[in-house]
């Protein structure tokens, strides 16, 4: 098979290891996954016991031809007196020549143990299934010979069930959760697709952990972290504070960098990447919330200009007979 040069973003990605890897994007990326549990673990189906539509939209390297752009909408809420959380969720992601669109059912079975010093707690476990889309359009690619134009008029695609697992326990203040996705497709692509004319998919495993901690009336601070892995390449960590003012604006910012937790066959002359991203959630009420986040590379991208903008929507219908303690907690 001939030598490919994907469109300019697909080598800068290929140097920005957490957003692509030589086996491609091993996973779709958005900064404020924090508001948008369900993109990284099925156990957050529930989670705020009402019902909860959200949706999020990112534009990765604006300006670079070819740049990762991803979409994702989620509904959850719970059943059987909150002890059933159900939700569904839908992610796109294109990332030059490469589709991929899922769809998942998720289920979580949540157990509300006693009250301790007044403060609840829940563990959640969960599992989702559905369908991963993967497709390679052969017309937007550049090859570097011509003596094998076979995929240039070829557009090739692979549908096959998919699955997530994952467990979140929390309290109105404390979350901790860990959740892997890809298991379906990692293991049955390599049948499906003999020939690797679409990259390989690796699982990835998310581990993710917070505190909110009150400083004075009206304001509370909350850190973060999420590091994921995919058992091939450099893990990414994500850490970061925000600031939540009277109940009604989040504000802070990420630093986003890539770490060697095992040993791995990675290339020692690929660089680290790190970003920094400042983001921002407001409430318009009771029910909407709207939010913004900016990432700016720290390092190869950089030097382009490349920067990444995303926005997020959140719907909260309010139940009538209770409501949840600090519901904007994340």
């Amino acid at each position: 098979m001939s030598k490919f040069k994907f469109i300019n973003s697909l080598i800068i990605g290929g140097m920005s290891l957490w957003s692509l890897t030589v086996q491609a994007q091993q996973a779709p990326q958005i900064s404020q996954y924090m508001f948008h549990g369900l993109f990284i673990n099925p156990a957050y189906a529930g989670y705020r016991e009402q019902l909860n539509i959200t949706g999020v939209y990112r534009n990765q390297w604006t300006g670079v031809e070819g740049a990762p752009r991803t979409g994702s909408v989620a509904v959850d809420g719970t059943v059987n007196e909150d002890k059933v959380g159900l939700g569904f969720n839908v992610v796109a992601d294109k990332l030059g020549a490469a589709t991929n669109l899922s769809a998942y059912l998720n289920y979580a079975y949540r157990i509300k143990f006693d009250s301790y010093e007044g403060i609840p707690r829940t563990l959640a476990i969960g599992i989702s299934g559905g369908v991963a889309q993967q497709s390679l359009d052969g017309t937007k690619l550049k090859p570097d010979e011509t003596n094998d134009l076979r995929l240039l008029n070829e557009r090739r695609t692979i549908t096959m069930p998919d699955a997530r697992v994952g467990i979140l326990y929390h309290t109105d203040r404390f979350y901790a959760g860990l959740s892997a996705d890809n298991i379906g497709v990692h293991f049955l692509k390599p049948k499906k697709d003999p020939d690797r004319l679409l990259p390989e998919t690796k699982i990835n495993l998310y581990l993710l952990a917070g505190y909110l901690l009150p400083v004075s009336e009206g304001l509370a601070v909350r850190p973060s972290m999420l590091l994921k892995n995919d058992l091939a390449g450099p893990s990414s960590l994500d850490l970061n504070a925000y600031l939540l003012i009277q109940q009604m604006v989040w504000v802070g910012a990420t630093y986003r960098t890539g770490i060697n937790l095992f040993k791995k066959n990675v290339d020692p002359r690929l660089e680290k990447p790190s970003a920094v991203v400042f983001g921002a959630q407001f409430y318009l009420g009771e029910r909407f919330r709207l939010g913004y986040s900016y990432d700016r590379s720290l390092k190869s991208t950089a030097t382009l200009g490349a920067s990444s903008h995303e926005v997020s929507i959140g719907i909260l219908f309010p139940r009538r007979d209770e409501q949840m303690l600090t519901p904007r907690f994340f």
